[in-house]
Order: C-alpha cells, then structure tokens, then sequence
C-alpha cells in the first residue's frame, strides 16, 4: 500500500479472531491532512479521517460474536474497550481518495488582461469552479477551465472569492479559496474642447474629473509645470501672456494613466457693434411694433430690452416676446411690445442693450404711441373754500396735441379775468374763490391721431362754503368795578363760517405792536358760559385792567378749518390811579418765618414779590410760592452775625413796587438766643429766612 495515495476506508469483516488491547499499537495523531493507523497483529488499518463530511459513514464496524450482529460506533475511540476481546475486529483496507496538492492563490490583474487560477489534484475526474458560491459558467474562449481556471480580457463582474472543487475517487474535494481582483485604468470623464478661450481679467476654470480603481490621482500641468493637484483648474483673472498656453489633465493610478490636452488663449473682452432698428417708430395704439437689434462682440454679448430705462421683463409681461438668436461671434435678436396700457403716455425711448465681459453698450430709438384723447377719472365732487386759493385739475393721456375747454353749468369758463386762468397742464385755477363759483364743471378732452377725432370728458360738481369765521366786529365796552377788580370786553361775529367757533383768542396790550401783554387768553367755547360758538355778540370779563389807563384789544375766532382774520380795537378804562398793591394786615415772625397776612384781591395784578435791605436799598436773593392760599418768600445770601431790616414788595404788571406791610428786623446770630425776634444761623456763609403771606 502506498503512503502517498490518501484513501477512505472500505470497511470488511475479519476472520473470527479475537484480539487483546495491548495488540493495538496507535502509529500516528489526527490532523485534517493526515489518517490515524494502528498495527493489529502486525497488519495496518485505516482509522476515518476526521475532515471528511459526506454521506458515508466515517466509524467502526464490529462483529458482536455474543449477539450475533454488526455494531457501530459513531466516536472516533481514542482507545479499544477491553471487552474487544470477545469480538470480531474489522479490518480496513485502503482504497482511492482525492487530493488536491495545487491550490488556488489570489490573483491581481489589470481590467482587460488575463487571469489564471491554478488546481490540480490527484486522483481527479473532473473540476468545477465556484465564484462567490455560484457555479462559474465557461463562456467559450474568454473564461476555460480543465485544471486551472483562465478567464481572458478580465473586467470588474469576475472579481470575487473562487475555490475549486476536485472530482474523482470516492469522494469530491474541495480547494481553497482564493480572490481575483481586477484594477481598472484611469479614464478620463469629463469633455471639454481642446481650445478654451478666456478673456483679460476675467476668471476661467476648467473641470476634469477621472475613473477607475483604485481612484485616480488627478492633477493639472500648464506648459510642463504643475499647475494645480485636484480636478478642477482656476485661474481668478486671467494674464494675456501669463495664462495662455498648453493645459494637460492627467490621472494615474497603479493600473494605468490617462490625460487630456486643451489649448487656453487669452484676449481682450470687446463689443463691436450694437444697432437698433427701424428708428423713430410711431404706432396707433393697438398696433404691435417688432424691432430688432444687431449685436456683435468677443465674447459673443447678450442683449437686454429697455423701456424709457427700464428692463422688459418676459416673466413679468405676458405682452412682451423676446427672441436672441446668435451666430459665431454676431447675435441677432427681436422685441415684440403689444402695449394695452393708454397710460404709459406718448414719447418712450427703446433701448437695446448689448452686454458682455466688457460691460455694455445701448443703442436707442424713439417710439411714438399715438393714442386718442382720454381722461384720467378724478373725485366727483370738490369744495372749495371762500377767499382761498383753489383749483380743478384735468388729467388725461393722448398723442400729441390734447386740447381742453372747461365749461360751468353749460357755459364756456371765462378765462379773460385774472381771477381764473387756466395752466398749459389743462389746470383750472381760482384765485380766491366765490360762492358764485360753485356749480357743475365739465373738462373736454380732444385730440387727432390719423383721420381719427377723439374727445373725452371729465365732470366735476363743485360747492364753495365759507368754512374759516369772520372777522369779529369788536365792540370796546371796558368798565372797571372796584369791588371785583373785572373789565368787560364785547365783540360781535357776523358768521363762524357753516362750522362752530371753538375758542376765541383775546389780547390785550399798552401798545398797538402788541410787545407789551397786559393780558393774553384762549378762550375755550366750551369751558366759558359767556362764548357763543355760533358767534353773534360775546362778551368776556378780563380782570386786573389798570384804571384810567388805553389799552388795544386783539380778537380772532377759530373753528376746526381755520382762524378768522383779527380784529383790533383801541378801548380805555375808567379813570382813576392803577390799583396798587394793598399793604399787609399783619405781620408777625418766628425763630425762621416771617409770616405777613394781606387781603386777597392783591393777587390780582401782581406779577411778582421781592425783598430788599432797607438800610441798603439792595435787592436781596428771593424766591416765592403759592400753597393753600399762603405765599411763602424764601431770602437766601444772609450772612452769620449781622442785623437786617428787610421790606417786602409786590410788583404789578407795569412794573411798579409797592412795599406790603412794616420792615421786619431781625439778627442773624451764631447761637440761638431764645427769643422769638431772631434768627440762629446754620451756616457762616449763607441764612435762609422764609417769609410767609396768608391771602384771604
């Protein structure tokens, strides 16, 4: 039996003989490539092989000579019972079994080349091959197969996990497995001209994107030189003579390398020409114009259509339709304007703008719509307001040469004054307006375009109020009371306009530029019984009017529209000296107050108190205020250690003191001493003395 042939045991009964375990002598170990033996009786018998996994049964037979049928034992034993003794041993006898001693190896090979995958064993049959655990099918010469496993001009579907499977002898076997990968060349995707022109100060960029495994490695080269690593050239604004030459893409990998070749030129951007036609066009309203623009330039430009400036949006105007057809470095394109607006007026100018890298240049030609005469509608109704400046307008669009008549109530608006004129506009303008101005007003519109007469009117009622009030008439009836101290003033307001009087505004004054105010008032209707917002005859009390003495009166009503020119009237009092300031009651003091009680009608006339130094005539630093019914004056600057004697005056509105009460002496001191005709003082640079007057 040869060592070298690998065999499955075929599995026989022994001749009756029994065997002693130390018999059994183990000759080598389990290893999925190798076989146990044992020596029985110096004979050699093939234990199973422990890798083998198909349908035979891989055990012991055994002859039971006490019961008289075959057993079986589905354990490899590591050692024979002893009870072996009282049976029948089976021998094995070696016979085929496949070997595959070549096995497959991974393989690496470039898309398009051939591959080979080696197999060979021994016994064999046959072979097949497996790829990803499907059956690898021969497609006539490019994939073959016997031992080895050549597949020809390989491509990215044949890359997988292989193995290759014996057939022959007793049992199959099965190879290895082992992996074919296939490498593609770099291929370049992207198309691009094999010119590329790029323009003076302007950006380019170029993009070349490759395939192929593994990824390729792109870069750019300008005139031999590394231009760029990466796929996408830039140049951000381009040289004439830096920037032009021969560009190479080129992509490598470890398959293979590939690479494109474009030419950049670099020129000046220019427009040649731009021209607009026909020119001087003029359409009837409802015709629709086409014009057309010629444009030539490197690069080639675009063109833009312009109305009086702006832009002729086709997204925007269903009415407009835009053509652009170019050819080489000329274009051609087309504007159709179906115009259904009669307000866009007469004269327009259409614009054809060509633009490129350059910039832009327009070429324009007038364009006339010839539209029949039509008015614009304005409010139907207008008031205006007597002696006031007041218009009417009439508004309207047409071609050239609008004529407008105004009429009133039928009757042509005389225009020979120079009250009411009427603007080039077609504006009919009053002066100052009438009542007699009020009435129906009808504006006439008309024009000629071709043979055609258009005329269209505009009507307007208008109605003429007085709405500011008269001038009031006044009515000086100044009588002084001296037990209250109140004059009286009448006037008389001959109209308030058609809208109440809300207030009344009275001044009076010792002189007619009105510099000097001895009285001043808004005299509210609503908050003064005697007003009369209708007007009529009003009168109103004004207090503190000195006696004996001119005064000129300035009156003006006022409704919600305006204020009524003023009335100005000179009225005197009744004789008699001014009213003067009455003299104190009492006067009494404290450790810091001096309080002086005087009668209530001086509050009537006085404009202001103060205190002076008797001794020095010297005004002294004062001031005052009003709080239930009590002035207070507070002295300030009064210096530690000295005695004053200070006198306190009102002062009327003619600017004329008179004292109020006795003088009040007092010391100023260091130290309070006590009695009730001092003052302690809190500071060696400055007292504060307060004096009080109670008003009843």
């Amino acid at each position: 039996m040869s060592t070298g042939v690998r065999v499955r045991p075929n599995i026989t009964v022994l001749e009756n003989k029994a065997m002693a375990l130390d018999q059994v002598k183990p000759l080598g170990r389990f290893t999925k490539r190798t076989r146990h033996l044992v020596d029985v009786e110096n004979e050699l018998f093939w234990l199973p092989d422990p890798v083998v996994d198909d349908d035979s049964p891989n055990h012991y037979k055994a002859y039971d000579t006490v019961k008289g049928t075959e057993t079986t034992n589905d354990n490899r034993p590591s050692k024979l019972h002893k009870t072996v003794a009282s049976r029948q041993v089976l021998k094995t006898k070696p016979s085929t079994y496949t070997t595959i001693f070549k096995q497959p190896v991974n393989v690496t090979k470039v898309e398009g080349e051939s591959a080979t995958l080696e197999c060979a064993a021994s016994p064999a049959t046959g072979y097949t091959w497996t790829l990803n655990g499907i059956t690898v099918r021969y497609e006539g010469s490019r994939i073959q197969g016997a031992g080895n496993l050549v597949i020809n001009e390989v491509k990215k579907s044949d890359v997988g996990k292989y193995q290759c499977t014996a057939v022959g002898g007793s049992q199959n076997n099965h190879s290895q497995f082992a992996w074919l990968k296939v490498q593609v060349a770099p291929k370049i995707t992207t198309e691009f001209p094999a010119e590329k022109i790029a323009y003076t100060g302007n950006g380019f960029a170029i993009d070349c994107a490759a395939s192929g495994d593994p990824t390729a490695e792109v870069k750019w080269y300008a005139n031999g030189t590394v231009k760029t690593y990466g796929g996408k050239l830039e140049v951000a604004s381009a040289k004439k003579y830096g920037d032009l030459g021969m560009y190479q893409c080129f992509a490598i990998n470890s398959a293979g390398a590939d690479q494109r070749i474009v030419r950049v030129i670099v020129r000046d951007p220019v427009i040649h020409s731009v021209k607009i036609s026909p020119v001087n066009v003029s359409v009837v309203f409802g015709e629709v114009p086409e014009f057309k623009c010629d444009v030539s330039g490197d690069p080639l430009p675009t063109i833009e259509w312009r109305l009086d400036g702006v832009i002729l949006n086709v997204s925007a105007n269903t009415d407009i339709v835009i053509t652009y057809t170019p050819d080489g470095n000329k274009a051609s394109g087309t504007l159709k304007y179906n115009i259904t607006d009669k307000s866009l007026g007469n004269d327009h100018v259409i614009t054809c703008r060509a633009m490129n890298l350059k910039g832009h240049k327009d070429s324009n030609t007038s364009f006339v719509i010839e539209v029949g005469a039509e008015t614009i509608p304005v409010p139907d109704k207008k008031i205006f307001l007597a002696s006031k400046l007041s218009s009417l307008s009439c508004p309207a669009y047409g071609y050239k040469g609008l004529v407008r008549v105004w009429s009133k109530d039928g009757n042509n608006v005389d225009l020979s004054g120079r009250r009411v004129n009427m603007t080039s506009s077609g504006m009919l303008v009053f002066g100052s307006a009438e009542l007699g101005d009020a009435g129906l007003y009808t504006c006439t519109v008309s024009n000629k375009v071709g043979d055609k007469e258009y005329t269209s009117m505009l009507i307007v009622n208008v109605t003429v109020v007085a709405l500011v009030p008269d001038k009031p008439a006044l009515q000086c009836n100044v009588t002084l009371t001296t037990s209250t101290n109140v004059s009286i003033l009448t006037w008389i307001v001959n109209s308030n306009g058609g809208e109440d009087v809300s207030y009344y505004a009275v001044v009076l004054s010792g002189n007619l530029n009105f510099t000097k105010i001895a009285y001043s008032e808004k005299l509210s209707v609503i908050d003064n019984s005697e007003l009369t917002p209708e007007g009529g005859t009003v009168t109103v009390h004004v207090p503190c009017l000195a006696e004996g003495t001119t005064y000129y009166a300035k009156v003006e009503a006022s409704n919600s529209v305006g204020t009524s020119a003023p009335a100005i009237q000179s009225c005197s009092t009744l004789g008699g000296s001014l009213l003067q300031p009455r003299a104190a009651k009492e006067v009494f003091f404290s450790d810091d107050v001096i309080t002086l009680t005087v009668k209530a009608e001086v509050n009537c006339q006085i404009d202001t108190y103060i205190v002076k130094d008797v001794a020095s005539t010297d005004k002294l630093q004062s001031f005052y205020s009003f709080e239930s019914g009590i002035l207070t004056l507070t002295i300030t600057g009064l210096k530690a250690g000295r005695s004053y004697t200070v006198q306190v005056y009102a002062v009327n509105n003619q600017s004329q003191e008179r004292p109020l009460g006795k003088p009040v002496t007092f010391q100023i001191s260091s130290q309070s001493n006590g009695h009730s005709s001092s003052v302690v003082a809190t500071s060696v640079v400055a007292v504060v003395m307060t004096i009080i007057l109670m008003i009843f």
